[in-house]
């Protein structure tokens, strides 16, 4: 059965992210590498840094060695000219995110495969351990609305007093599908000179165990199926039809 999609989904962010063991290298430079192989499409590059300082006291509670400073490279970002497609890498992950307009599933999770497999050519992982899929989605209502006639979930009813912040988080197991999803709504209060409340349904869902098999891009059509029917259950049948008019 094709499972229900909106023409007009208010995603603001999308997120495929896949972890690994890799025990072929330990040397995060030799992944510059993969910026070389996707300049043309992610021209910005940059570089994710901790720092670590350690320095000797003696029982009399004395410095006595000059401090020293470590500089160790975590991570690797690319950036298209835009700056709205990122894909991060280290030694044990990838992601790729999207803050542009979102199109459809196809396009995001073909443009996910295009650059995992120029990753995974330069990574060389052992074996994949947890699949991750992310949507954050923004929702925007009128400083007038009642929550619970617009999501499934419970808040104080019959107070005086409005609700400026608001803030709902779940974590589910689903045993069928062998995946968890994280979930949060949250309300931010909004400028006090607009009428308008933005309204964030964040939707993680994930995969995770020791060495996955098969293959990994049909996992991720069942982890969006999941995620799916989640927002469809969160959200009630006034937001979809919302939605729907603002698509038209």
């Amino acid at each position: 059965m094709k499972q229900k999609t909106l023409k007009n989904a208010p995603i603001v962010e999308s997120v495929i992210e896949i972890k690994f063991d890799n025990s072929t290298t330990d040397d995060i430079n030799s992944l510059k590498e993969i910026h070389e192989k996707i300049r043309t499409d992610f021209p910005l590059i940059d570089e994710k840094y901790s720092f670590r300082s350690s320095f000797h006291i003696d029982n009399t509670g004395i410095k006595q060695e000059s401090e020293k400073e470590i500089k160790r490279l975590e991570a690797i970002t690319f950036f298209n000219n835009e700056k709205d497609r990122i894909i991060e890498v280290n030694l044990n992950k990838f992601s790729f995110r999207q803050n542009t307009k979102y199109t459809n599933w196809n396009d995001f999770k073909g443009n996910a495969k295009k650059f995992w497999d120029i990753a995974e050519s330069v990574i060389n992982p052992t074996s994949i351990n947890r699949l991750g899929l992310r949507y954050i989605n923004k929702i925007e209502f009128d400083n007038s609305f009642e929550l619970t006639d617009y999501f499934n979930i419970g808040t104080i009813k019959n107070v005086e007093n409005d609700v400026i912040n608001f803030y709902h988080s779940i974590v589910l197991l689903n045993d069928k599908k062998d995946s968890r999803a994280n979930i949060s709504i949250v309300k931010q209060e909004g400028n006090s000179n607009s009428d308008a409340i933005d309204i964030f349904v964040d939707i993680d869902v994930y995969k995770q165990k020791p060495n996955l098999k098969g293959n990994v891009w049909d996992e991720y059509d069942l982890l969006r199926d999941f995620k799916n029917e989640l927002f469809f259950k969160i959200v009630t049948n006034k937001t979809i039809n919302k939605l729907e008019e603002q698509g038209d």
